[in-house]
């Protein structure tokens, strides 16, 4: 026993080899000593940090002037329809008050026509001429010269009492005698004649009955009745009529009858009734 080399070989296995290796043609990869220490990771690289940095920062500038091109188009967009509200309202006030002063406009036309109408009525009615009798018909009967007949005579004054000239003067009369008198009369057809009656002028005619042989009682009352109508115009062409009834009574006075004695204004009354 050799005490110098205590390490003792292995034995050999039996039969005297090694186990053959199937890699022995391959080196066994290196053990790293283990006093060796574990190395960092490789550090970035530097430059890439401000190109990231600079993207980043024009990423969030083309963000933001996307951004504000959508406000300013929500801004404008809604500017342009405040614009187009308001232009609406203002084109509705506009037209609101265009037709307001139109209404107006024609409001006082009318008010100014019927002003100017009211006022042209008012001076034709001022000026408008007026006929009517003066005082009470001179009664009398006379003999139909030649025959054994009489007649009644009446005569009557008229006179224009307005302002303005009675032009076109037309008149018609009607004389009824006796007892029924009143129901007799009726309206007689104008004649032919025209004539003129300025303001103030007093004129007359004469009214008869046709001649008779044997004249009835006529010294009761309502026994001699005159009626008499007047057409006539003024100067403006405005048609008048005035109607005149008068019944004798047995006293010799007069007296209007209770029917046919009125001044018609014919644009307003029925005229020729």
């Amino acid at each position: 026993m050799d005490l110098e080399n205590p390490v003792q070989k292995p034995p050999e296995s039996e039969g005297g080899d090694r186990p053959s290796n199937e890699n022995s043609g391959q080196a066994p990869p290196p053990i790293p000593p283990a006093t060796e220490a574990t190395r960092p990771p490789p550090s970035p690289n530097n430059d890439a940090k401000p190109k990231e940095k600079r993207r980043d920062w024009l990423d969030r500038v083309k963000i933001g002037f996307e951004i504000a091109g959508v406000v300013a188009l929500i801004a404008y967009t809604t500017f342009a329809a405040l614009l187009w509200c308001e232009a609406k309202r203002q084109t509705k006030v506009f037209r609101d008050e265009a037709a307001q002063a139109k209404c107006d406009a024609a409001k006082q036309l009318a008010a100014a026509n019927n002003a100017l109408t009211a006022s042209k009525d008012a001076f034709r009615r001022d000026q408008q001429p007026y006929l009517w009798t003066t005082g009470i018909p001179a009664y009398g009967v006379y003999p139909d010269p030649g025959t054994a007949k009489s007649q009644v005579t009446l005569d009557e004054h008229y006179m224009n009492y307005g302002k303005s000239p009675a032009v076109s003067v037309q008149r018609s009369t009607d004389v009824e005698i006796g007892p029924d008198a009143l129901k007799k009369i009726h309206n007689i057809p104008f004649g032919t004649a025209k004539s003129l009656i300025p303001p103030t002028e007093n004129d007359f005619f004469t009214g008869v009955t046709p001649p008779t042989e044997n004249l009835p009682d006529l010294s009761k009352d309502f026994t001699v009745v005159i009626f008499s109508r007047f057409r006539y115009r003024d100067t403006l062409g405005n048609l008048y009529e005035t109607d005149v009834c008068m019944a004798r009574l047995a006293t010799s006075a007069w007296q209007y009858c209770e029917k046919h004695n009125e001044i018609k204004d014919c644009s307003e009354l029925a005229c020729g009734n």
